[in-house]
């Protein structure tokens, strides 16, 4: 499992790290597997309603602005129909079969919010990675800077 910790729109950060991004300073693989399950826990105040996507990368140059979608593993899309306030929380594997429910927390017990859904896409069939792959996670727009990602890897070793 690989924590990032959130950075509002672009390269999220590795859990732990000194701030550096995954761009620059990426986790690196160290054997054969696959991309087998994200989740999240996002704390925000009014986040819009919109399409979030996170990008499972692999080998992004070093410092790019933006990943080239060659360097696509897998594409988590969070999508929202109304504002949502409050702790976000949801989990996804490759081999759920459409749109899955988001808990949402204000102040009270989690419960699945009719308003937000997410699905996985495999960019690449069965989301593999391979030994000294540099992975990062890439999101499209700003969701909040308290966020945690956890990427789910399994491997041959």
């Amino acid at each position: 499992m690989i924590n990032f910790g959130g950075n509002n729109a672009g390269f999220q950060r590795i859990a732990g790290s000194p701030g550096a991004l995954s761009n620059a300073i990426p986790y690196v693989d160290a054997a054969d597997g696959s991309v087998v399950a994200f989740s999240s826990s996002i704390s925000v105040n009014n986040l819009p309603a919109d399409v979030y996507l996170f990008r499972v990368c692999f080998d992004v140059i070093n410092n790019a602005a933006a990943p080239l979608p060659a360097n696509f593993i897998s594409t988590i899309t969070l999508t929202t129909t109304a504002v949502l306030t409050g702790t976000i929380i949801f989990s996804i594997r490759p081999t759920d079969v459409g749109a899955q429910p988001v808990r949402i927390s204000n102040g009270a017990a989690y419960v699945v919010t009719p308003s937000a859904t997410v699905t996985w896409t495999s960019n690449i069939p069965g989301n593999p990675v391979t030994r000294n792959d540099a992975i990062s996670v890439f999101l499209n727009m700003n969701v909040t800077q308290n966020a945690v990602y956890s990427v789910y890897i399994s491997t041959s070793v």
